[in-house]
């Protein structure tokens, strides 16, 4: 990963053309990535209240340049995001049983190809569970990494926590649709 005597808890905000997303890490580990700065506030206070105390990651970091340039290397639909998962992260060990379910199961998506709520709910034994799949992956404190845009409503994208233009962003382009270097806007 990298080399860096990096803060123990940090956050950053990074930019691709297709989206920005505001990260919290523990060491070089992720521990939170949301597309919406409120859900980054909330993540914050949630530190805060557990008395861990946060710092903004210089960008010269070069844990700051590597967690960059992975996430502009998937933007451009080079690599999947080679971005490490952290089962340790406090917000995943906040979270319901059955949403730790829900996100396990999204994680086994591969890339390029989705699921619809219903199907996911089917997998995890409960298929009359949809819209609690569908709650699960708006609580995702991971996005990108739990890649809930791959999950979508029977008919059409379905929902997203972040901005909607986003997951269909994502998924055009794991899907192999090309889009313009300017399509953020």
């Amino acid at each position: 990963m990298t080399n860096s005597p990096s803060p123990c808890w940090a956050w950053l905000f990074c930019e691709t053309h297709l989206f920005g997303c505001h990260l919290v890490f523990h060491g070089e580990a992720p521990v939170h990535l949301s597309f919406s700065a409120a859900a980054h506030a909330k993540a914050l206070d949630f530190l805060a209240h557990a008395a861990t105390p946060v710092q903004p990651l210089p960008r010269q970091d070069p844990l700051a340049l590597w967690v960059q340039k992975a996430l502009a290397a998937y933007a451009r639909g080079h690599s999947p995001l080679q971005l490490p998962f952290s089962p340790a992260s406090p917000f995943l060990l906040a979270a319901t049983p059955f949403q730790r379910r829900v996100w396990a199961e999204i994680r086994r998506i591969p890339y390029g190809q989705s699921r619809t709520y219903g199907k996911l709910a089917a997998r995890l034994g409960q298929p009359a569970a949809a819209r609690a799949v569908g709650q699960a992956c708006h609580a995702n404190p991971l996005a990108l990494i739990i890649p809930c845009h791959r999950v979508v409503a029977a008919q059409g994208p379905g929902g997203f926590a972040g901005d909607i233009g986003i997951k269909h962003r994502l998924l055009a382009l794991e899907q192999g649709q090309r889009l313009p270097e300017g399509c953020r806007s």
